[in-house]
C-alpha cells in the first residue's frame, strides 16, 4: 500500500515519497534533454520512453503529494519542456494536462469572455492566487505551444492560420476578462507580448490584415491599463505603435497609418506632460523612451507624408520631375523639398537616415520584385530620398552646418560597426551603422538605381572584408549575390536591340553570358559553401534562384525535353554543358534551402528537367566522346568547369537516380504540407469519383465531433459561437493562400514523372550491369502500381532493343503491368471503403454487454505520404471515458498481422494525444517508402488506464506512399502499348480511363439522322489535374487511331459495304467530338485542330461522294465551330500544312453549303459560307505575312488563294436570306438577265416555287433557258405539284414556239451570237446591239473589198448588171442558209432539256391519270394477292403467248378470237354488235331513272375521259422525249425514258387487270390502254434498238457467251465509254413483250418487222420465241391481203425484184423458216396454246423461264436529271 508523503513526516527533501519524486523528474529531464540535444529521429524509442516515464509519475505521486506542491512542479516540468523546445510534449503533457483538471475546453474553442469564464474560473478571480496564477500561466503556456507548433512547419497553411488566429483571439478575450482588475495587469502585459510576437510572424508571413486588429487590440488595452501607461512601459507601448503603423502600411492604408502615429504620438505627449506634472525629475532612460517614441512614431508619420506633399497640387510652371540621381543637383545642403522636410521633422543624421529607410522600405515586396512607381512625383520623391541617403552616408548631410558637395558621392565616410541606428539617433549622431547603410545600398538595388548601386556596394565589400561578424559575413554575401545579379541585368540592357532580328534574339537566349555563370557560382557558393549562420536571407536566394530558373526554362521548355529528339537539340544548344551545369547547381540551392516547403512544384520541374538532361547525356556519352569543358571566367578568376563530375552513362545514369531519388522525397516533403483533409489525401480521387462516389471523410468526422462538442456545452450562447465561426471563416477567407488543389494534383503528376524516369534509368543501370535487379525490387516492395511503372519501362526498352522475340515479351510484360493496375485497383478501393467512419451504434454487437473487453476501433486514415500516415480515432463506444489516445504501428510482414501494444518503435507511435474532438490527430513518421504498415489504437481514462483492457483492432495493411495514380497509371499504360504495337492491350487501358470521364447522354438516342452524343463527366474533370485531362485527351487520340488502322478506316481502303463503313466511321467522330469538347475544356487549340482533322479524315469519302448526311452535318458544323473559336489557325503554320488546312476548311465548308440546302436549311447554308471564308482568310493571311517577314504594310493586290477564291465566288452566287422575306425591296432582290447564270441553279433548287418560276422566266431569252426550265420543272415534280408542271410547262413551250416562229419570220436583230445567246429587245439589250452593229461594219467593210476586186475583172455592162442580181439573190439565199444552219445549231443544244420538259410533263400527266385512277374506285387499287402479276405469262418471261380469258382478251382490227371457226369480223357484224351495245345501254337508261345514279355513272364517264386524256397527253410527251433523246444521241437520257415507258406500261397492265376484277363493266377499258401502251412500246422498242445498233453493242452476241452470261452483266458503250450502261436482258425483255403488245392488238407489220430485226441482231439467239410469231403473223398478213383483194404471194414487187435481179427475194437468216410449210387451213396461231399445254411446248422451244427481276432497270445517269 502506497502511503501519502504526509504519512512520512515532514514535507521536505528528507521524504521519501518527495525525495523519490524529485528524482524520477530529474531522470525525465535528463532523458528529455538527451532526446532534444540529438537531431536524427533515431531516438524515438527513448521519446516514448520519457511520456511512459511522465504517465508513470503521475499515477505515482499525484495522490501521494499535496495538490499545490504536485502542480507547481508539473507546472516547472511543462516550462522546462518548452524550453528544450519540445512544444507538443509541453502541450499535451503539460499545460494541456494542468487545464484539462478543470474543464475539458481547449483554449481554441473560447468564444467569449462568458465562456471563458464559465469553464476556467466559474467562481471569479478572488480565488487561490496561487491557483490563478497557474490557470493563466497554463493557457499562456499553451498559447505559444499551438504558435511554436506551427511556426515549426515553415509554411503557413490554411488550418494553421485558422488556428493562429484563433489563439489570438483567445489571447483577447483573457485580455478583456482581466482588463478590469488593475494588479492583473502583469497579465495584460504579457499577453500583449503574446500577441505581438504572433502578430509579427504574421506579418512575415504576409498576413498583415489578420494581424492588424490584434495588434490594435494589445495596443489599446495597454492604453486602458493605468498601471502600465507609465514611462516604464513606453518603449514596448511604443514598439507596439510602431507594429500597427507597419501593418497599416502593409495592407496600404496609409491614411490610417499616419493618423494613428500622430494620434500615438499625442497620446506620448500627454502621457510626458502628465510626467512632468509630478515633482520626481525625469531620469536618463526616461527622456531616452521619450526620445525614442518621438523618433520612432516621427518616421511613421514621415513616411506618408514625404509623398504626400509632391502629390498636392501646384501653381505655375511645370518642372520636369526628377527620375535618376543624376538629375539631383549639386548644391549646399538642403537642396529640394525632401531634404528640407528631413531636416524639420529630425534633428540628427541618423534619425534623418532612419526616416528615409522607413519612406523607403516596403515589406510587401522582395528585392527583385519592386518597381518604380508610375507616378512621376512619387519618382521623384525616391530619387531626393536616396540622394539623400547618399548624401548622410558621405558625411555631407549635417543638421547645423551647411558644406558644399565637394566630397566624392560614393564616400561611406559616416559609417560606424558599434551602434544600432536607434541609438546613434537618440543620442543625436550623425554618423550611420555598417548595417543601415547595407539596407541602405539594397534600397539603391531596389529602386533601379544601378551605377549607385554598383559604386557604394563595392566600397561596402570592402568595409565588411575589414570588419569582424556573423552579421556582416552574411551582408556580405547579400551584396556579392545583388552585385552579380545586377552585373547580369545590366550586360542584358547593354545589347543592343533588333526587333527585326528573330533569329539572333534567339540565339541570344539560347547563348550563355559570363555574368550569368557568375552569378550562379556566387549562388551557389553562398547557399552550399558558407556556414550555417552566414547565409544569406533566404527570401533572397530563393528569388534569384527562380529568376535563373526562369532563364534556364526558357531554353528547356518542356515540349523541348519531352521531344524525341532532345538530344540532337542539346548538342545545338548546350554543346558546352553550360545549362546543364548551371541547372544542377540550382538544384543543389533548391535542396540546401528546402525549396519543396515553399514552391514544391517549382522544385520538382526543376529536378525533372535536369534528370531529363542527364539521361540525354548519358545516352550522347554511349554514342560520342564527350568533350573537355571549357571554363569560365568570372571576374579574372576561373570560376569554375562546366563539366560534370560524371563522366561516363553510368555515372550519369547513378546522378539521375539520386536526383530522383531526392526529388521524390522533397516532392513528398512539400506535397505533406498541401495535402487537404479529404479523401484525396487518401486514394486517387478520379478514380474513386467513379468507383466509391462517397462524401468526403473529414467532413463527416468533424461534424460528428463538433455536435457532440455542442452537447457538452450546453451553457455556451449559439448567438455567440455563430458570431465567433462567421469571422473566423471570414480571417480565413480574406487570407487564403494562392494553393489550391490544382497545384497538389500537379505535384501528384510530377511525382509520377520522377518515379517514372527513376524507374527507366535503373533498367538501363541494369542493362549495364550497375545494379542488381533485387535492388530495384527492393525499392518498390509491395507498390503495385510503382511496380507496374517498372514493367511498362521495361517493355518499352525491351521493344526498342535488338532482342529475338521481343514482341511476345513485350506482351507478357505489359499484361502483367495491366493485372498489377487493377489489383492495386481493388486494394485502393478497399481502402476507401474502410476509411468510412463508423458510428458507434454499429459497434455495439461487438460487446456492448462488456465494455471491459471492448477495444477502440481501428482508426481512420487521414492522408498518406511516402514517409507519413495520418490518422484520427474511430467513432468509440466509451469514447466519454477516454482522455488519450496512443498509436502503435509495425510493418505487415508475415503472417500474424497483430499489432501490440509494445509496436511503439516507428516514429509518432508511443505518443499520447489527448481525446480532443475534431483535433485529435495521430501522426506516424519515419516509415519506409512503398512498405506496407498495421496500425492500432489504444484508448487511455484520466487515470492512464487502457480502456477495453487491450489495444483496439488491427487496420488493413496500409501502403506507405502517396495516394496511388491509378488513372495516370492507366494512361502511361496506353501509351506505351500504342508504342509497342500491342493494341488490345492500348485499347484496354483506354477504354477505362474513357470508363471514368465520359458520360453517355440521357437525351441522345443513336439513329440514322443524329449522333449518339457523349458528354464529358464534369465532377471528375473538376477533380482531375490538367495533366491527366492531357493524357486523356491524348488516349482518345490513341484509341481512334487503332481503331483507323485495324478497321482500314483510311481513306481509299475497300472495307466492305459502304452503309457500314459509313457507321464505323461516324462512331469513330462520336468519340473524337468527345476530344475535341475535352480540348476545347482544357483550351487546347492545337488538340482541337487535330481533333478536327482527325473528323474531316474520318470523313473524306462520306464528303467526298456528297452523301447529304445529317449526322455527318453535325459533326462537320461542329468542327467548323471549334476551328472558328480556336486561336491556333492563326499562328505560324508550314506552307504544306496551311495549304492542307486550307484545302480542308474548303472541303468541309462546300460539302456542308451543299448539304444543309438538301436538308431544306438555306440560312444555314449561307451562316456556314460565311464561316469558312473568314476561316481561309485567316490562314491565308498570317502565311501571307510569312512569306512577307515582318514588313509593317502588307499589298493589297495578293492573289489569293485557289480555296478563298472559289468561296468566296461560291458566296457571291448565293442570295441573301433576308431576300425570302423582304417585301420592300421584291424589285431590287430579285433577278435580272444580267446575272451570273451560275446563280439561277441556287434560285431553282432553294427558292419558293413561284419565285423560282418567275426568276426563271425572266431569263426566258437566254440560251440556257430550256435547261433552267427543264431543272425547275422536276424540282416541281418531285415536290408533287403535277399541275404546276403542267401548266408551267405548257407556257414554256409556248414561249419556245413562238420564239421559233420568230426565228423562222428572219426578223432582223434577233440572229443568234456566236455564243449561242437567243433573241433579244432591243430596248432590253442595248450593249448587244452596239456590239452586233460593230460586227456589221466589219463584215461591211470586208465584203467592200471582195466587192472591189469582184468589179475590177468585169469589162462590160451586161457582166456588171449579172454580177449585181447574182449578189442580191445570193445575199438572201446565203442569209436564210445562215439562220437556218444557227436555229439547227440551237435546236441541237436545246434537244435535250426539251426531253427533260417532255418527260416532266408526262410524269405530271400519268400523275394525273393515277389520281383519275383512284377516284374512280374510290380507293387506290391495292394489290390482290389471289392473283399473280400478269408478267408472269408474258412472252418475255414465259417464252411463249398464253391466251387469256376471253373477258380479257383486247379486240383487235382484224379479230383474234378465241373460236377456232371464228378467224376475223366484218363489217356487218361489227355494225350489228354495235347497235346491240346502244340498245342495252339505252334500257340500262330507262332503268336506271334515278338521279342520283346519273350523277355517278357521268362523274364515272368525266373522269374516263379526262384518265384517257391524260394517258394520251402523256404517251405524246413520252414519244416527243424518246425522239428527241435519240436524235441527239442522249443514250442516258434515252434509256431512262424508255424504261419509264416500260415501267409505267407494266404498271397499267397490272392495274387494268385488279380493275376489271373490281368493276368489269367500268367506262375505262384495257383495250383503250393497252392501244396507247403499245404505241409507246413500239417507238421505245425501235429506238431502243437502234441505239444498240449505233453503240455497236449487238456485235456481243458474237461471242461465244451465253444467254445467261450476256445478261447478267452491265454492258459500257464503248472503250472509252465509262457512263453509259446497257442491261441486254431489259432490253430482250422489251422487245419480246412489244412482240407480244404487237400480236394482241393485230399489228402484224410491225410485228414482223421487229421479229426479223430482233433476230438479225441477236445473231439468231431468240429464233425459237419469234419464228411462231413471225408463222403467224405471215398467215395474217396473206388473210389480211386475201380479205381486201390483193395479190397472192409471192407479191408482184418481190416477183419484179427476182427477175431483175435473177435472185429469190428472202432474207437470208430467215430463209429457213420462210420454206415452212404451213397448212393453209389452219387459223389458230401454232404458239397460241393453253395453259394446261404450256408445260410442255415450252420444253420443246427451249423457253427461258426468266426471274421477274429482269424487269429491273439498271441506269447510269452522267448527271442527275430524273430522281430515281
Amino acid at each position: 500500500m502506497e502511503f501519502p508523503a504526509s504519512y512520512y513526516g515532514k514535507l521536505d527533501k528528507r521524504n521519501p515519497v518527495i525525495s523519490a519524486f524529485e528524482r524520477d523528474i530529474n531522470s525525465f529531464m535528463t532523458l528529455m534533454k538527451r532526446v532534444a540535444s540529438s537531431s536524427s529521429k533515431v531516438n524515438s524509442d527513448s521519446y516514448v520512453r520519457g511520456i511512459k516515464f511522465l504517465v508513470d509519475i503521475w499515477g505515482k505521486f499525484k495522490h501521494r503529494l499535496p495538490s499545490k506542491m504536485y502542480e507547481e512542479r508539473m507546472f516547472q516540468v511543462a516550462d522546462f519542456l518548452f524550453g528544450i523546445k519540445l512544444y507538443q510534449l509541453a502541450l499535451w503533457q503539460g499545460y494541456s494536462h494542468h487545464l484539462q483538471q478543470f474543464n475539458s475546453v481547449t483554449i481554441t474553442d473560447i468564444t467569449s469572455v462568458d465562456h471563458f469564464m464559465a469553464c476556467f474560473f466559474p467562481e471569479g478571480f478572488d480565488t487561490d492566487q496561487d491557483v490563478f496564477t497557474m490557470k493563466i500561466l497554463a493557457m499562456q503556456g499553451c498559447a505559444l505551444c499551438l504558435f511554436e507548433l506551427e511556426k515549426r512547419h515553415g509554411v503557413l497553411r490554411q488550418d494553421g492560420l485558422s488556428r493562429l488566429l484563433r489563439v489570438l483571439n483567445f489571447i483577447r478575450i483573457m485580455m478583456q476578462a482581466l482588463q478590469q482588475h488593475e494588479h492583473l495587469c502583469w497579465h495584460i502585459y504579457n499577453g500583449s507580448i503574446h500577441i505581438y510576437t504572433i502578430c509579427r510572424y504574421l506579418m512575415t508571413m504576409n498576413y498583415s490584415s489578420q494581424a492588424l486588429e490584434y495588434l490594435l487590440w494589445a495596443s489599446i488595452s495597454l492604453e486602458l491599463s493605468v498601471p502600465l501607461m507609465t514611462a516604464q512601459y513606453l518603449s514596448w507601448i511604443v514598439t507596439l505603435y510602431s507594429a500597427v503603423c507597419h501593418c497599416y502600411y502593409d495592407n496600404q492604408a496609409a491614411v490610417q497609418a499616419e493618423k494613428f502615429a500622430r494620434r500615438a504620438l499625442g497620446k506620448i505627449n500627454e502621457l510626458a506632460e502628465f510626467e512632468g506634472q509630478s515633482e520626481v525629475p525625469a531620469t536618463r532612460e526616461t527622456q531616452r523612451a521619450y526620445k525614442e517614441a518621438s523618433i520612432k512614431l516621427g518616421a511613421m508619420m514621415f513616411k506618408r507624408a514625404v509623398y504626400e506633399s509632391k502629390r498636392k497640387p501646384k501653381f505655375g510652371v511645370k518642372v520636369k520631375p526628377k527620375s535618376s540621381l543624376k538629375d539631383i543637383p549639386n548644391g549646399p545642403w538642403p537642396r529640394d523639398p525632401t531634404e528640407r522636410m528631413l531636416m524639420a521633422q529630425f534633428d540628427s543624421g541618423a534619425a534623418q537616415f532612419l526616416g528615409i529607410l522607413e519612406a523607403l522600405w516596403d515589406s510587401t515586396t522582395h528585392l527583385l520584385q519592386k518597381r518604380m512607381p508610375e507616378e512621376p512625383e512619387l519618382q521623384e520623391v525616391i530619387v531626393e530620398l536616396l540622394s539623400a541617403g547618399i548624401s548622410i552616408l558621405s558625411g555631407v548631410a549635417t543638421t547645423k552646418e551647411q558644406k558644399s558637395d565637394s566630397q566624392p558621392r560614393g564616400c561611406l565616410s559616416a559609417l560606424t560597426p558599434t551602434s544600432t541606428l536607434m541609438d546613434l539617433a537618440i543620442t543625436g549622431e550623425n554618423k550611420v551603422p555598417v548595417m543601415s547603410a547595407v539596407r541602405f545600398i539594397k534600397l539603391l538595388f531596389l529602386y533601379k538605381q544601378p551605377d549607385a548601386f554598383i559604386e557604394l556596394s563595392r566600397e561596402m565589400l570592402q568595409v565588411l572584408s575589414g570588419v569582424e561578424g556573423v552579421s556582416f559575413r552574411k551582408a556580405e554575401i547579400e551584396l556579392a549575390l545583388l552585385d552579380g545579379f545586377n552585373s547580369l541585368m545590366s550586360s542584358q540592357r547593354s545589347r543592343p536591340k533588333d526587333s527585326n532580328m528573330i533569329d539572333d534574339r534567339h540565339k541570344a537566349s539560347l547563348s550563355m553570358s559570363d555574368e550569368f555563370v557568375c552569378l550562379v557560382d556566387t549562388l551557389h557558393k553562398s547557399a552550399c559553401g558558407s556556414a550555417l549562420e552566414v547565409q544569406p536571407d533566404e527570401d533572397l536566394v530563393l528569388d534569384v534562384m527562380l529568376f535563373l530558373w526562369g532563364r534556364v526554362k526558357v531554353v528547356m521548355q518542356r515540349d523541348i525535353i519531352e521531344n524525341p529528339d532532345l538530344a540532337r537539340y542539346l548538342q545545338k544548344v548546350d554543346k558546352d554543358n553550360k545549362w546543364l551545369w548551371s541547372l544542377s547547381r540550382l538544384c543543389e540551392v533548391a535542396f540546401v534551402h528546402d525549396l519543396a516547403t515553399v514552391d514544391c512544384i517549382t522544385m520538382t520541374e526543376m529536378i525533372h528537367t535536369l534528370v531529363i538532361l542527364l539521361e540525354s547525356e548519358a545516352e550522347r556519352s554511349n554514342k560520342t566522346q564527350r568533350p573537355e569543358a571549357p571554363e569560365a571566367v568570372c571576374g579574372g578568376v576561373m570560376a569554375c568547369s562546366f563539366s560534370l563530375p560524371e563522366t561516363s552513362s553510368t555515372e550519369l545514369l547513378q546522378k539521375v537516380c539520386e536526383m530522383a531519388r531526392r526529388g521524390l522525397t522533397a516532392l513528398a516533403k512539400g506535397i505533406a504540407t498541401l495535402l487537404p483533409p479529404d479523401s484525396s489525401a487518401i486514394t486517387d480521387s478520379v478514380f474513386m469519383q467513379k468507383c466509391c462516389p462517397l462524401p468526403p471523410l473529414s467532413s463527416r468526422l468533424f461534424s460528428e465531433a463538433s455536435s457532440e462538442k455542442g452537447n457538452e456545452d450546453d451553457e455556451i450562447s449559439e448567438n455567440e459561437k455563430e458570431q465567433m465561426e462567421t469571422k473566423t471563416e471570414s480571417d480565413i477567407k480574406d487570407s487564403r493562400d494562392n494553393r489550391s488543389t490544382s497545384v497538389l494534383l500537379l505535384a501528384k503528376d510530377l511525382h509520377q514523372k520522377l518515379d517514372i524516369i527513376y524507374h527507366r534509368a535503373s533498367l538501363k543501370l541494369l542493362q549495364l550491369n550497375a545494379v542488381a535487379e533485387s535492388e530495384l525490387m527492393d525499392r518498390i516492395k509491395k507498390n503495385k502500381v510503382s511496380k507496374a511503372l517498372l514493367l511498362i519501362q521495361k517493355a518499352l526498352l525491351l521493344y526498342n532493343s535488338m532482342e529475338i522475340d521481343k514482341s511476345r515479351k513485350t506482351k507478357n510484360l505489359l499484361e502483367e503491368a495491366s493485372s498489377l493496375i487493377e489489383k492495386a485497383e481493388v486494394e485502393e478501393r478497399g481502402l476507401y471503403i474502410s476509411t468510412i467512419a463508423k458510428t458507434p451504434a454499429e459497434d455495439l454487437d461487438k460487446g456492448i454487454n462488456e465494455e471491459e473487453e471492448n477495444p477502440p476501433p481501428p482508426p481512420i486514415l487521414l492522408s498518406r505520404t511516402d514517409h507519413a500516415l495520418t490518422f484520427a480515432p474511430a467513432p468509440y463506444n466509451l469514447e466519454g471515458q477516454v482522455c488519450w489516445y496512443e498509436l502503435c504501428g509495425l510493418a505487415a510482414d508475415g503472417i500474424n498481422r497483430k499489432v501490440r501494444l509494445r509496436d511503439c518503435f516507428l516514429p509518432g507511435t508511443g505518443t499520447l494525444v489527448p481525446a480532443v474532438s475534431g483535433e485529435c490527430v495521430l501522426r506516424v513518421e519515419g516509415l519506409v517508402p512503398n512498405q506496407k504498415y498495421i496500425f492500432a489504437v489504444a484508448a487511455y481514462n484520466s487515470q492512464g488506464k487502457l480502456l477495453g483492457n487491450s489495444i483496439g483492432r488491427t487496420t488493413f495493411p496500409l501502403l506507405a506512399s502517396m495516394p496511388v495514380p491509378l488513372l495516370s497509371t492507366w494512361a502511361h499504360l496506353a501509351q506505351v502499348a500504342f508504342q509497342t504495337e500491342q493494341y488490345t492491350i492500348a485499347k484496354r487501358a483506354c477504354r477505362e480511363l474513357w470508363s471514368h470521364f465520359t458520360l453517355p447522354d440521357p437525351g441522345s438516342h443513336s439513329s440514322h439522322d443524329s449522333l449518339d452524343t457523349t458528354r464529358l463527366c464534369e465532377q471528375t474533370l473538376e477533380l482531375a489535374s490538367p495533366h491527366l485531362r492531357k493524357l486523356f485527351l491524348i488516349s482518345i487520340f490513341i484509341e481512334t487511331e487503332i481503331n483507323i488502322q485495324q478497321g482500314s478506316l483510311y481513306y481509299g481502303c475497300n472495307n466492305g459495304p459502304f452503309i457500314w463503313e459509313q457507321e464505323v466511321r461516324l462512331a469513330e467522330c462520336e468519340r473524337v467530338l468527345v476530344a475535341m469538347d475535352l480540348a476545347m475544356y482544357l483550351k487546347d487549340g492545337l488538340a482541337a485542330v487535330q481533333a478536327v482533322v482527325s473528323c474531316y479524315g474520318l470523313l473524306a469519302p462520306l464528303t467526298f461522294h456528297q452523301i447529304p448526311c445529317k449526322p455527318v452535318v453535325q459533326v462537320l458544323k461542329k468542327c467548323l465551330t471549334v476551328l472558328e473559336n480556336s486561336d491556333r489557325l492563326k499562328q505560324k503554320w508550314t506552307v504544306n500544312i496551311s495549304q492542307a488546312l486550307m484545302h480542308m476548311i474548303a472541303c468541309i465548308t462546300y460539302y456542308l453549303s451543299k448539304a444543309c440546302r438538301a436538308l431544306r436549311e438555306p440560312p444555314m447554308a449561307g451562316s456556314v459560307m460565311d464561316c469558312g471564308r473568314r476561316l481561309l482568310k485567316e490562314v491565308y493571311d498570317v502565311q501571307l505575312q510569312i512569306r512577307r517577314g515582318d514588313r509593317a504594310t502588307i499589298k493589297r493586290e495578293t492573289k489569293t488563294s485557289l480555296q478563298l477564291k472559289a468561296l468566296h465566288v461560291k458566296n457571291k452566287k448565293r442570295i441573301p436570306s433576308q431576300a425570302a422575306t423582304s417585301t420592300d425591296n421584291e424589285i431590287s432582290s430579285s433577278l435580272t438577265s444580267s446575272e451570273d447564270p451560275t446563280i439561277l441553279y441556287e434560285v431553282i433548287f432553294y427558292d419558293p416555287l413561284k419565285d423560282a418560276y418567275e426568276n426563271v422566266m425572266r431569263v426566258r431569252r437566254k440560251a440556257y433557258f430550256p435547261e433552267y426550265a427543264a431543272l425547275l420543272l422536276q424540282r416541281t415534280l418531285k415536290e408533287g405539284c403535277p399541275d404546276l408542271v403542267l401548266k408551267w410547262g405548257q407556257s414554256i413551250f409556248e414561249y419556245l414556239s413562238r420564239r421559233d416562229k420568230v426565228i423562222l419570220e428572219g426578223l432582223e436583230g434577233n440572229g443568234l451570237n456566236k455564243r449561242g445567246e437567243s433573241v433579244q429587245d432591243p430596248k432590253g439589250n442595248e450593249p448587244s446591239q452596239n456590239k452586233n452593229t460593230t460586227k456589221d461594219d466589219t463584215r461591211n467593210k470586208l465584203k467592200q473589198k471582195k466587192l472591189h476586186s469582184m468589179f475590177q475583172r468585169v469589162k462590160t455592162n451586161r457582166e456588171l448588171q449579172a454580177v449585181e442580181n447574182l449578189l442580191t439573190t445570193m445575199s438572201s439565199v446565203v442569209q436564210r442558209r445562215k439562220k437556218q444552219l444557227k436555229l439547227r445549231n440551237l435546236y441541237c443544244e436545246e434537244r435535250v432539256w426539251k426531253s427533260h420538259i417532255n418527260y416532266s410533263m408526262a410524269k405530271a400527266h400519268m400523275a394525273l391519270f393515277y389520281q383519275g385512277l383512284d377516284q374512280l374506285h374510290g380507293s387506290t387499287l391495292q394489290q390482290r394477292f389471289s392473283q399473280l402479276n400478269p408478267l408472269y405469262f408474258s412472252l418475255a418471261f414465259a417464252g411463249v403467248l398464253v391466251r387469256r380469258n376471253s373477258q380479257q382478251q383486247p379486240s383487235t382490227e382484224y379479230g383474234i378470237v378465241s373460236d377456232r371457226d371464228s378467224s376475223h369480223l366484218t363489217d356487218k357484224d361489227e355494225a350489228v354488235r354495235v347497235d346491240k351495245i346502244a340498245k342495252e345501254e339505252k334500257c340500262e337508261k330507262e332503268e336506271n331513272s334515278s338521279k342520283t345514279a346519273e350523277q355517278q355513272i357521268e362523274m364515272k364517264r368525266r373522269t374516263a375521259s379526262m384518265m384517257l386524256g391524260s394517258i394520251s397527253k402523256a404517251a405524246l410527251h413520252l414519244k416527243r422525249a424518246m425522239v428527241l433523246a435519240h436524235r441527239g444521241s442522249h443514250w442516258t437520257t434515252l434509256q431512262h425514258v424508255c424504261h419509264t415507258v416500260w415501267d409505267q406500261s407494266c404498271r397499267i397492265a397490272s392495274l387494268a387487270q385488279i380493275a376489271w376484277h373490281l368493276e368489269p363493266d367500268s367506262p375505262l377499258t384495257a383495250e383503250q390502254l393497252h392501244s396507247t401502251i403499245t404505241q409507246l412500246l413500239s417507238l421505245a422498242t425501235d429506238l431502243i434498238m437502234d441505239m444498240l445498233n449505233s453503240l455497236g453493242l449487238w456485235s456481243l452476241y458474237d461471242s461465244d457467251l451465253t444467254e445467261e452470261e450476256l445478261e447478267s452483266s452491265l454492258h459500257f458503250s464503248a472503250s472509252l465509254d465509262d457512263s453509259t450502261h446497257v442491261d441486254l436482258r431489259w432490253v430482250r425483255t422489251l422487245v419480246l413483250h412489244t412482240l407480244e403488245r404487237l400480236h394482241d392488238c393485230g399489228k402484224w407489220e410491225s410485228l414482223a418487222h421487229f421479229a426479223l430485226l430482233f433476230n438479225s441482231y441477236t445473231r439468231e439467239r431468240y429464233v425459237s420465241i419469234t419464228t411462231p410469231l413471225l408463222v403467224h403473223a405471215q398467215r395474217r398478213l396473206l388473210e389480211r391481203i386475201s380479205c381486201f383483194g390483193g395479190p397472192a404471194a409471192p407479191q408482184p414487187h418481190h416477183a419484179r425484184t427476182q427477175k431483175v435481179t435473177g435472185e429469190e427475194v428472202v432474207h437470208i437468216p430467215h430463209k429457213n423458216m420462210f420454206k415452212l410449210r404451213v397448212p393453209p387451213q389452219s387459223n389458230s396461231p401454232p404458239a397460241t396454246v393453253s395453259g394446261a399445254g404450256h408445260a410442255r411446248l415450252g420444253r420443246a422451244l427451249d423457253a427461258r423461264n426468266e426471274s421477274p427481276l429482269g424487269c429491273q432497270t439498271r441506269v447510269k445517269l452522267n448527271r442527275v436529271f430524273f430522281p430515281r
